[in-house]
């Protein structure tokens, strides 16, 4: 939930919204100075790639949805917990990123793949000190996201996305198209587009 007061007015944006308005952005993306997505290199189907690569950001909150039918209540204003409040409990997001990661993933093995780099980045910078500020999520900008406790089940978490990937990549791979769509020249585009390209 983002949520945000103008004068007297209290906004309420829910994650599902949010990423729905990023997929109209990414549908809108590219221009004469950079590519549209799915044009970033040689493709059999630019378009439905693009098609693909769009569905995926507007999906890419789709774990919400169950938290945002009945979100926890903030004790500052009795109106739903902000994402701020939310992300102190990370294994609370890890739990959203396991229902949605794989929730479209057999109609759309392709999209789940990128949403899983886009989870597992979230959760690696937490990892890595020399991530530039700039491609680091800004509620995660010099903050230690984890209590040393939760660290084992966070490096739990990206090695469960990481198998979940792997499922994705091998259906993917018995397909030439998406094969394709799997080599660096194209894939490492999305990666970047998230805020970080990561080893699998």
């Amino acid at each position: 939930m983002l949520k945000t007061q103008r004068d007297t007015q209290v906004w309420l944006i829910t994650q599902p919204s949010h990423a729905e308005l990023a997929g109209q952005m990414a549908a809108h993306w590219g221009n004469e100075e950079f590519a549209v997505p799915g044009h970033f290199a040689a493709s059999a189907d630019p378009e439905r790639l693009r098609r693909e690569v769009t569905f995926a950001v507007a999906e890419h909150d789709n774990g919400w949805w169950e938290w945002e039918a009945d979100p926890p209540l903030s004790a500052a204003d009795g109106l739903p917990q902000d994402l701020g409040e939310v992300v102190a409990n990370p294994v609370g997001g890890m739990e959203r990123w396991r229902l949605g990661i794989p929730r479209l993933a057999e109609r759309h093995p392709y999209a789940s793949l990128l949403i899983g780099d886009h989870a597992y980045w979230l959760y690696e910078a937490q990892f890595n000190p020399d991530l530039p500020p700039e491609l680091t999520h800004h509620l995660l900008v010099g903050r230690a996201f984890y209590p040393n406790e939760q660290e084992e089940e966070a490096r739990r978490f990206m090695a469960a996305v990481q198998e979940m990937q792997g499922g994705f990549r091998r259906r993917l791979e018995e397909d030439g198209f998406w094969q394709a769509a799997l080599e660096p020249e194209q894939r490492e585009e999305w990666i970047r587009l998230t805020g970080r390209r990561h080893d699998r």
